[in-house]
């Protein structure tokens, strides 16, 4: 298997498992229905720009274009279909030698959702190229990520995976132009340090936002960069998440949630802003398992098999000066 399959796999294995999460009580008090849906994209870029001995670059991009769908819903359980096209992109110089190599996968999921608590009962897979279903097991009980809980209240702070490990987010509450609409929104925020990043054998820094519509609790977009600088370079990290659609928002509701959550959203935001001006943002990172930037990741493993495929090149090459030595040897001696 070469390499780029073995990214292309992992890459795939990562997104589906929804690589953030949230650490908080949830609730059922969210405004869903049936066959209501949302469209949204992804564009993410990871470039490592080498320094001495590792002089060169090696970049992976990543776009996904992705439509989710409520099969079901009840008052225990929401049942939802999301369906992705994830277009993925490697490429390399210098001592990251890689040709450009691009493939295109699509896959859907359907999920059961425990609605209290906002965490998976079960989700099915399907790769449709090949046809294959799979069952995740590994995913049971971890938090969704399309919603968070309306409930959260400014200045809280919540536990959150974010794309390079265990964050400590602080929130608060804003609004959200949508169609000509302003919408209410739920604000999660990180400014700090990153897990330690596998090939720079170091910490860097991370910006990340997500932005959450206040009464379904649908993510509306996110925002996070992360740099990190060692001895071998330099690599920068951007994620951006964007809802492109949804009908869960009709002029009905926006009137609604309009005159029941104006009055509190002034609370709440006079709120904010003495938060913000009498307290420093202790977003210090609550813990760090092994830092699961997918993109470092693959980048790892493709720089460790073009270092395996140089080492192979060499010895070849060493083999062969040995054998040209060998033999004007013995013929010196003829």
């Amino acid at each position: 298997m070469n390499q780029f399959r073995i990214a292309l796999i992992i890459i795939l294995m990562a997104i589906s498992l929804n690589y953030a999460q949230v650490n908080v009580q949830a609730s059922s008090n969210i405004l869903l229905m049936e066959e209501g849906y949302w469209t949204y994209y992804v564009d993410s870029k990871s470039t490592l720009y080498g320094t001495g001995d590792y002089q060169g670059e090696f970049s992976t991009y990543i776009t996904v274009l992705g439509n989710g769908t409520i099969k079901h819903i009840n008052s225990t359980i929401i049942i939802f279909e999301k369906k992705q096209e994830i277009n993925f992109k490697i490429e390399g110089s210098g001592h990251y030698d890689q040709e450009t190599k691009s493939e295109i996968h699509t896959f859907a999921e359907n999920s059961v959702i425990d609605r209290k608590t906002l965490t998976y009962l079960s989700r099915e897979m399907k790769v449709e190229i090949e046809g294959e279903e799979i069952m995740d097991e590994l995913i049971v009980g971890m938090p969704v990520t399309e919603f968070i809980s309306p409930e959260l209240s400014v200045g809280q702070y919540v536990e959150y995976y974010s794309i390079d490990g265990l964050i400590n987010c602080q929130v608060s509450h804003g609004e959200r132009d949508y169609e000509g609409k302003k919408l209410q929104t739920i604000v999660l925020r990180y400014s700090g340090p990153t897990g330690q990043d596998p090939w720079l054998e170091t910490n860097g820094t991370a910006q990340h936002t997500f932005i959450f519509e206040k009464n379904t609790g649908l993510l509306m977009s996110s925002s996070s960069t992360t740099e990190t600088t060692g001895i071998k370079g330099r690599r920068i990290t951007t994620y951006e998440y964007q809802l492109d659609s949804t009908s869960f928002w009709t002029s009905e509701e926006l009137s609604q949630q309009f005159s029941t959550t104006s009055a509190l959203s002034t609370v709440e935001t006079s709120t904010e802003k003495v938060i913000n001006e009498n307290e420093e943002d202790p977003m210090i990172p609550t813990d760090y398992f092994v830092p699961i930037l997918i993109l470092t990741i693959i980048s790892i493993i493709v720089i460790t098999l073009i270092e395996i495929r140089r080492n192979i090149l060499r010895k070849n090459h060493t083999s062969q000066d040995d054998i040209s030595e060998s033999k004007n040897l013995e013929q010196s001696e003829i």
